[in-house]
């Protein structure tokens, strides 16, 4: 399997490079202390680095709606919050 091989050295190799793109790009993050069931506003939301939340692209599907549970300001948002 000359194949498989060759791909997972690729991979391998690539490796470094997704990391860093993981961390150049940006994430939305909180601009406030928000409570369970708060709705969320495009004034609460701050694209920030790492990349290892929710992409600012889609803001618009991330406002309007509801935190689960109390977050701090600061706070990455990953979809499991919201």
């Amino acid at each position: 399997m000359p194949g498989r091989e060759m791909h997972r050295r690729l991979y391998l190799l690539r490796l470094p490079y997704y990391k860093g793109l993981r961390e150049a790009r940006r994430s939305l993050v909180l601009t406030r202390d928000m409570k369970a069931g708060e709705v969320i506003r495009k004034e609460d939301l701050m694209p920030k680095r790492p990349g290892t939340g929710i992409s600012p692209v889609y803001t618009d599907i991330v406002v309007g709606r509801k935190v689960v549970r109390d977050l701090e300001e600061d706070t990455i948002l990953t979809w499991d919050m919201v």
